[in-house]
């Protein structure tokens, strides 16, 4: 019987590999059959994992936009404290500019060592904190370069005061934003998407400043009819915070079941 079977198998290592594909199904308990089937699911899986995933890519979105808007707002900032008052700024030397940024850095190094986590708890969860950092976000955008306008007595106490408030909302989006990013996909593509966020993200921090400043030089000109002054890339920068507080408030469900 054993020489009827290998009647016309060809040679020896056909016949080798015959024995081991029955040996193998016998293993699976005679589902040889469904093994293809099983990878071809895995193999949408692993194509689907993102582009599948609503939520994944709208939070993707919103971290690679905060990425570039924050590097692009403190590049913008920077040249906005040295334009010249005629034109909107406040002439500030380089010297005080540094003391204003380490004053709202030192700031919110305090805030997040003893006020950032309690504070969102205290909002409601990181879904609530976002949403919050993001409207807050929009709201002190608009009202930086206005902080130029404040009596020269209280002046400087008001730009630290603001930027400081402006990061503190940020550290509310950053934080609830990464936790969020990692909870939207299975566990095994954490790395994936976390990967992903980092090289759209940095790519943004590259672009960003770039497309920030020419914007800002551009409405230091004068545009005749044109409603633009130097403010104008603080507007578009609180719109585009606003759009994503939007986002945050239509998606709050579908996150939320996400904790």
């Amino acid at each position: 019987p054993e020489t009827k079977r290998w009647k016309g198998k060809g040679n020896p290592e056909e016949r080798a590999a015959i024995v081991q594909e029955e040996e193998e199904d016998v293993e699976l308990g005679g589902q040889g059959d469904a093994v293809p089937a099983i990878e071809t699911k895995l193999q949408e899986d692993e194509q689907h994992w993102l582009l599948g995933n609503r939520r994944c890519i709208v939070i993707l979105v919103i971290y690679v936009m905060i990425s570039g808007l924050s590097l692009s707002t403190d590049e913008v900032f920077s040249l906005w404290l040295l334009t010249p008052e005629e034109k909107g700024g406040l002439a500030l030397e380089t010297g005080a500019i540094g003391v204003i940024f380490a004053s709202a850095g030192g700031l919110l190094l305090v805030f997040q060592l003893f006020v950032g986590p309690s504070a969102v708890d205290a909002v409601g969860g990181i879904v609530e904190a976002q949403l919050l950092g993001f409207a807050a976000l929009a709201g002190l955008l608009f009202l930086l370069p206005y902080t130029g306008m404040l009596p020269l007595e209280i002046r400087w106490y008001g730009v630290v005061v603001v930027y400081f408030i402006r990061n503190a909302a940020q550290y509310f989006i950053f934080s609830s934003n990464q936790t969020l990013l990692n909870r939207t996909v299975d566990p095994k593509y954490r790395g994936r998407i976390n990967g992903l966020a980092m090289t759209f993200g940095s790519t943004a921090k590259a672009v960003g400043p770039i497309g920030a400043t020419m914007v800002f030089a551009w409405s230091l000109r004068d545009h005749g009819v044109l409603p633009v002054s130097e403010r104008f890339y603080f507007e578009i920068s609180a719109l585009c915070s606003a759009a994503a507080a939007f986002v945050s408030w239509w998606y709050r469900a579908e996150l939320t079941t996400l904790l």
